[in-house]
């Protein structure tokens, strides 16, 4: 101690910054969720009719603002290699994106701000089958079995998707003006509906261009036997919508806490437990009959009172997984720990932040209102491999330009790392990124695109926008 006495005076230490706010304007520590129109322009519904599926489809609209269009620089860039055609870029094409299981059309919120916002261009977004706000017809004793809303096998998903696109094109937002192509935008399972209509010729316009998101058939092949035991690793009910988006983010599940705000609650759907006992009352009186509760936004037969208390216990064994002062760790906060995303403060989750803290999703009276998932995926299981097999050679064989977004370069099979080499698409990595590469990294994916439309002369630049080169 004598010995520091003696060293000379060191200058105060400036000042600590305040605390970092979004884009909103808010601390990034709250929890609290944030509406569609936050990044949206327009939320409608498509009501689709097939012999197969009848219901209503709903999708966001968001578009290049019209004075930044009219001031749009011209792109003035080579035509890309390949031959592809590309149509003028006086006709911007429609972006279609497509989310992926048990996300919602909100996924692509953050991301779709960012693109209107480089490019001319209008971005579409809607809820797949059994997801966000979507809702298929219920059924009838005279359907014959025809409108099945436990169908998930790719070629009903495709159809659905290719169904919404004929309704928008006879759309008073698209009549007047319509698209001159799609880019077919998919991140997950979306990206395997994605490559399927855009292979399959289903699509009701031509396909300009094929992104597919953090999905290749090899690995994504590979992950599917453990995908069931992290469905189970999830809570299973939330107290709040406040309390489930903490979770997203300090679970790593989503690593941007705006577009967790925005998005998580499209996984979620409101139960009231006394509406339910009122209905099982009812129930009760009536012919015992397979209940489907389609338009309450459930896609399953819902569980007895025992399902419930098998939930209970689900959580309660959730609850003594691995854990640290402050943080537990499961399901994706494990499947992501490359990314290195550091844990919240632990200010942020205490008692006088007066918000829930993360573990708390777990403490839910069963007599209360909660928030439980939106869908049942372990429900879909019979149909995972039907949605990646044979992905990569219907990607490949696309005759348009294509790009891979990956999190990272393990995720590439054979079959694509030869592709690759062949120069048949451009690959791209987002490092530090979980599985929602979109909504860790909006900005980063907004750019991406936003190049990789530009130099295929897909689209026209706005004024303040350079794009950057293709590369990794």
């Amino acid at each position: 101690m004598k010995a520091l006495r003696g060293l000379p005076n060191r200058a105060p230490l400036p000042p600590k910054a305040p605390s970092a706010t979004s884009q909103h304007g808010v601390n990034p520590q709250c929890f609290d969720p944030l509406p569609w129109d936050t990044y949206f322009d327009k939320r409608d519904f498509a009501r689709v009719e097939r012999t197969d599926c009848s219901g209503s489809f709903c999708y966001y609209i968001k578009e290049t603002r019209p004075e930044d269009a009219a001031n749009a620089a011209h792109n003035d860039m080579p035509a890309s290699p390949g031959g592809i055609s590309a149509p003028s870029v006086q006709s911007p094409p429609l972006v279609f994106l497509l989310h992926g299981g048990g996300f919602s059309g909100l996924s692509w919120a953050a991301m779709s701000a960012s693109l209107v916002g480089k490019v001319v261009c209008r971005c579409v977004s809607f809820d797949i089958r059994g997801h966000g706000d979507s809702v298929l017809d219920e059924k009838t004793p005279e359907d014959d079995g025809r409108h099945n809303d436990m169908d998930f096998s790719l070629d009903a998903l495709t159809n659905d998707a290719a169904s919404v696109l004929n309704c928008l094109l006879e759309s008073s937002d698209f009549s007047a003006h319509p698209p001159s192509g799609v880019v077919l935008i998919g991140h997950s399972m979306g990206g395997a509906i994605a490559t399927h209509l855009a292979y399959s010729g289903l699509c009701p316009l031509p396909v300009c261009a094929l992104v597919v998101i953090d999905v290749v058939e090899g690995s994504a092949m590979e992950a599917l036997s453990s995908m069931r035991g992290y469905l189970a690793s999830r809570p299973s009910r939330f107290p709040s919508l406040q309390a489930a988006i903490q979770w997203c983010y300090r679970s790593g599940t989503v690593h941007n806490l705006d577009s967790a705000r925005v998005s998580f609650p499209g996984h979620l759907k409101l139960v009231n437990p006394s509406e339910r006992q009122q209905q099982k009352q009812k129930d009760q009186e009536e012919p015992k009959q397979p209940r489907h509760s389609v338009a309450s936004s459930a896609i399953t037969e819902e569980p007895e009172e025992e399902d419930e208390e098998q939930a209970d216990s689900a959580d309660s064994m959730q609850s003594k997984q691995l854990s640290l002062p402050g943080l537990s760790l499961r399901g994706p906060a494990l499947l992501n720990s490359r990314s290195n995303k550091p844990p919240l403060p632990m200010a942020a989750a205490t008692a006088a932040d007066n918000r829930p803290s993360y573990r708390s999703a777990q403490q839910v009276d069963p007599t209360q209102p909660y928030y439980t998932w939106r869908i049942d995926l372990s429900s879909t299981e019979s149909h995972w491999s039907g949605w990646f097999h044979g992905m990569s050679r219907k990607f490949l064989e696309v005759p348009a330009a294509k790009m891979l977004l990956l999190a990272g370069v393990d995720r590439l099979d054979r079959e694509l790392t030869v592709g690759q080499m062949q120069g048949k698409f451009q690959m791209q990595l987002l490092h530090r990124s979980g599985h929602a590469v979109h909504e860790d990294h909006p900005e980063h994916v907004a750019e991406v695109l936003a190049s990789f439309l530009v130099r295929h002369k897909l689209a026209r630049a706005l004024a303040d926008f350079h794009p950057a080169p293709p590369g990794c």
